[in-house]
């Protein structure tokens, strides 16, 4: 793994030599690729709800509680998945590269085992949005945006663990990217 000056890590010698301002520079460079990535999931989630807004009431009215539920099992996954960054930022300030990427598929493993887990909610779905007591009419909406999710949270779990992998190398304008150009196709494909 090749080291670029940005990326390098520094040793504690040399980090009482730099700046504050130096230092500043460094963490706005790994930061703002990562804010990035998150102000571009939440712009995602406004032209979606903006599309659907032209649909009409009904329409908003069953995204809502759809996407939260959805979002339990997404923010689930993520909890356990972005510990990948912290291993593998760990690993490579101790120079283990090939922890790096064990770390890695480790991850993807667990984004696997837990999108294959949540699959069998997709049958559970019209029972619990029944339950719930919105007209039949939303409440379809809701069970079909659902199911349709449950079948997206696999390729979620894994863009979150793979994003997370490039953040602990110090690489986060990879995931910015993936994130900006999913935005341009979700704008496109909706």
């Amino acid at each position: 793994m090749s080291e670029s000056n940005d990326s390098q890590i520094l040793p504690a010698a040399d980090l009482a030599q730099i700046t504050n301002r130096q230092l500043l520079v460094k963490m706005l460079k790994l930061a703002c690729p990562i804010i990035a990535t998150m102000v571009s999931q939440t712009a995602m989630q406004f032209v979606d709800f903006a599309m659907v807004s032209t649909l009409g009431i009904d329409a908003m009215a069953a995204v809502m509680p759809a996407g939260i539920f959805l979002f339990c099992f997404i923010s689930f996954g993520m909890g356990v998945l972005v510990m990948v960054n912290s291993l593998v930022s760990q690993s490579l300030g101790r120079k283990q590269f090939s922890d790096c990427a064990a770390y890695t598929w480790q991850g993807i493993y667990v984004a696997l085992a837990m999108g294959l887990a949540v699959l069998p909610v997709y049958w559970f779905v019209p029972e619990f949005f029944n339950w719930v007591g919105h007209n039949d009419n939303v409440a379809q909406m809701e069970i079909t945006y659902v199911n349709i999710g449950i079948v997206g949270i696999m390729p979620v779990l894994l863009a979150i663990a793979l994003s997370s992998f490039f953040n602990g190398i110090h690489k986060p304008v990879v995931g910015m990217v993936a994130a900006i150009t999913a935005n341009i196709i979700n704008i496109f494909c909706n």
